[in-house]
């Protein structure tokens, strides 16, 4: 598919019938089912778990294990 922003074709992870989900489907159904199957509360002090911030916490892990 074609990104909207860089008009690169990229793989997306979520499709249904050959378009994006949305990403509040994505935050609001999709992410608390592994949370809650792993035992992690959807919410901390800074929020609700989103898909960008579980992006952006693994990166910071990767970076943090170099």
């Amino acid at each position: 598919m074609l990104d909207h922003k860089t008009s690169e074709r990229v793989d997306f992870l979520f499709t249904y019938r050959a378009r994006p989900v949305a990403k509040t489907y994505i935050n609001n159904t999709i992410i608390p089912v592994p949370c809650r199957k792993a035992g992690v509360p959807p919410t901390d002090v800074r929020g609700n778990i989103t898909s960008h911030r579980a992006r952006s916490t693994i990166a910071t892990q990767l970076y943090n294990a170099l």
